[in-house]
C-alpha cells in the first residue's frame, strides 16, 4: 500500500491531461495528445508533481539540516547543497551524447574503420619484409665467412706424411694431394719449395 499516493497521482495526472484535450476540443484524445497535454504543474496527493518537456516527472527534494550551534532545524533547498556529490549541479534531463549514445560524432577509428585496419595490416607487414631482410643478409654474410675461412684451412684428413727413407741424391718430386676443392695454387708452390729441401739425415 505504499504506492497508493503515487497511483492517484497517476489517475489525477490522466484525468488533467483529458479535461485539457477536451476543453481544447478534442473529443477522442489519442495517446500522444494526451501525453501533449500532460505537461504542466499540478497538486497531487504525493505534493507537488511537475511534468517536464520530456514527459518525467520532475522529483522535488526537501532537505532539513540541524544547526549544531542552537540546534535549530532549517529548510535547505540551494542546488550546491543538494547536488554537493554531484559536482554541485543536477544531472542533465538528456545525456549529452543521448540515451543511446548515438548523438555524439563517431571517432575517427569508428569512422575510418577500414582505412584503420589496412594501414596496421600494411604496417605489420612492412615490419615482417624488413625483419626477414635483415636475418637473410645476416645470414648471407655468416655463410660467406665459413666460405673464407674454408679458403686457408686444409682438413687434417688430406694431409700426408713424407717418406723419410729416401736417398739424399735421389731426386725427387713431393706430391702433395688435398681433398679440398678450393685449395689454391700459391699454397701448393708453397708447400713444393719446402719439399725441395733435402732432409737432414743423422
Amino acid at each position: 500500500m505504499s504506492q497508493v499516493g503515487e497511483l492517484a497521482d497517476a489517475m489525477l495526472l490522466y484525468a488533467v491531461a483529458l479535461n485539457k484535450s477536451l476543453a481544447s476540443g478534442i473529443a477522442k484524445p489519442t495517446g500522444t495528445d494526451l501525453a501533449r497535454f500532460a505537461q504542466g504543474t499540478f497538486e497531487g496527493f504525493t505534493g507537488t508533481i511537475i511534468i517536464n518537456q520530456n514527459l518525467s516527472r520532475d522529483p522535488v527534494f526537501y532537505v532539513w539540516g540541524l544547526n549544531s550551534s542552537d540546534h535549530e532545524i532549517n529548510e535547505v533547498q540551494p542546488a550546491s547543497v543538494i547536488w554537493a556529490s554531484h559536482g554541485g549541479s543536477p544531472p542533465l534531463n538528456r545525456p549529452p551524447c543521448g540515451f543511446d549514445g548515438k548523438a555524439c560524432p563517431p571517432s575517427f577509428v569508428e569512422q575510418y574503420l577500414a582505412v584503420t585496419l589496412a594501414s596496421v595490416a600494411v604496417g605489420l607487414v612492412l615490419m615482417a619484409v624488413i625483419a626477414a631482410a635483415i636475418i637473410y643478409i645476416m645470414r648471407t654474410k655468416r655463410k660467406e665467412e665459413q666460405r673464407l675461412n674454408l679458403l686457408w684451412q686444409i682438413p687434417f684428413i688430406s694431409l700426408q706424411k713424407p717418406n723419410q727413407k729416401v736417398d739424399v741424391h735421389h731426386q725427387y718430386s713431393p706430391v702433395i694431394t688435398s681433398n679440398q676443392p678450393n685449395f689454391s695454387l700459391a699454397r701448393q708452390a708453397h708447400a713444393l719449395s719446402r719439399a725441395r729441401c733435402p732432409p737432414v739425415l743423422n
